[in-house]
């Protein structure tokens, strides 16, 4: 432990100054970054990322545990330890000088690991929040729907959920089940991008690595969590505690955002690209699923009217699935997962997604200009 006498106290200090003024460089990475999209995209998510993930992300995916989640716990313990020594060096301390330096000196190894982190998750993935947008890399005409056009959207993937229903496992309740264990789940998420990228030659740029189950995922769960993308490992990391109906349209979320699409409204439609190309029934009706609830959502604040109108036509094993995916997070709501919704609006705001966690339903925009295209 550091001792605070004379010089040597401010010495301390001063270098950990130093190294906090250096990682927050990335800072000002980002707000280049933002301020110049295209090159972000030219020079960044389709030319540095891509090397990036082509060297690491078969490192990472060759063990099927989340390396993500074992750094998580080290860093917590060695956080506590750092706390609990310094704390206990105030404590040891007499002299007001020597507790002043010892506070000085807790605070400011926070403020080293704090943007330390930040400078790796920016340089590693972070500034693909500023690249272009997806549906002008993808030529997809969004504009303004009116609410007719999204009421048409939201019959034809209920229609397509109909159709795709009859054709997936169910339980002993009469809800869909997948068709093979989780961990082959996993594994069968690449076969839906490699099928999308015919039709999105972008997707194309990065090979997806393997999405791994956490272990804590029932904590997850609490926290309203499905996943999580950790870009230090560029692990998709998937909360393995959440109903068979969301399972694969949550791994291909994360492996969205592995390969470089920040956004969570982009993250969505891509898994639902995935989702839709799949070989397997499961994957297919967890996209349209899921893609029918966020476009319903939506739909639900413009015409409650027509709304209405497309829930009646969902099938009865469809309403049973939604209904249960609705109890099953009605158990985990709580305090946890009030302050988790309450960073996650925080950090996409920070992230240039200024609707914050209601930015997800701008999923509907990308879904209508991609059935423009299809008619």
């Amino acid at each position: 432990m550091t001792q605070y006498t004379g010089k040597e106290s401010y010495r301390a200090i001063r270098r950990k100054l130093c190294w906090t003024l250096f990682f927050s460089t990335g800072f000002a990475a980002y707000a280049y970054a933002a301020a110049h999209p295209e090159a972000t995209e030219r020079r960044y998510s389709r030319g540095l990322y891509p090397l990036i993930a082509r060297h690491w992300f078969p490192v990472t995916s060759s063990v099927r545990f989340s390396i993500a989640e074992l750094i998580v716990y080290a860093l917590v313990f060695l956080a506590l330890v750092r706390v609990l020594r310094g704390l206990a060096g105030v404590v040891r301390e007499r002299a007001a000088a020597g507790r002043f330096f010892y506070l000085l000196d807790l605070l400011m190894s926070g403020a080293v690991f704090f943007s330390a982190l930040c400078f790796l998750a920016i340089a590693t993935w972070g500034l693909n929040y500023n690249r272009l947008p997806f549906a002008e890399t993808a030529g997809l005409d969004v504009g303004e729907a009116p609410v007719s056009e999204l009421a048409e959207a939201c019959g034809r993937l209920a229609e397509r959920a109909n159709a795709l229903r009859g054709a997936v496992r169910e339980d002993g309740q009469g809800v869909m089940a997948l068709s093979v264990p989780m961990r082959n789940t996993l594994d069968r998420a690449k076969d839906g991008f490699w099928a999308a990228e015919a039709d999105f030659p972008t997707l194309a740029d990065i090979e997806p690595g393997r999405p791994k189950p956490v272990l804590a995922s029932k904590l997850m769960s609490y926290s309203g969590i499905t996943g999580i993308f950790f870009p230090l490992t560029g692990e998709a990391n998937v909360n393995t505690n959440i109903t068979d109906a969301e399972a694969p349209f949550t791994i291909c979320h994360e492996l969205a955002h592995q390969l470089g699409y920040a956004r969570e409204d982009e993250a969505n439609f891509i898994a639902w690209l995935a989702c839709k190309d799949s070989p397997y029934e499961d994957y297919r009706y967890s996209g349209e699923l899921i893609a029918l609830t966020h476009l319903l959502n939506a739909l639900r604040g413009q015409d409650e009217s027509a709304w209405s109108a497309v829930r009646a036509t969902c099938s009865p094993a469809v309403e049973r699935d939604l209904a249960a995916m609705g109890l099953f997070w009605q158990r985990y709501e709580g305090p946890v997962s009030e302050i988790s919704t309450t960073i996650n609006d925080t950090y996409l705001k920070v992230n240039r997604q200024p609707d914050g966690v209601q930015s997800y339903g701008r999923m509907a925009d990308l879904v209508i200009a991609y059935m423009r295209d299809e008619q």
